[in-house]
């Protein structure tokens, strides 16, 4: 798959959402579904700290986006570890 262009600059969900979302009602395009895939894994499945979108999930979105198999285990061990960290600084 060819790279889909993803506006960086656009860190905060909604405003991540908003610039990847063209018109209402209409189909959606692999662009889109892509964006949405890289919102939904950063709130729903490794649910950031900081409420951003990262770039480290783009491949991932990439990958789920044709509906590849793809092993998470070590993605989703090492989500868990990172929420520790956070978890154990904040006990400081």
């Amino acid at each position: 798959m060819k790279d889909t262009l993803i506006d960086w600059d656009k860190k905060t969900y909604f405003a991540f959402i908003s610039a990847h979302h063209d018109v209402e009602d209409a189909p959606i395009t692999n662009f889109e579904h892509i964006a949405f895939l890289l919102y939904w894994l950063s709130t729903c499945v490794f649910c950031t700290p900081y409420l951003q979108v990262p770039k480290y999930y783009y491949v991932l979105g990439q990958a789920l986006h044709p509906r590849k198999k793809v092993c998470l285990s070590k993605l989703l061990l090492a989500s868990f570890y990172a929420c520790l960290d956070e978890a154990s600084k904040s006990l400081l």
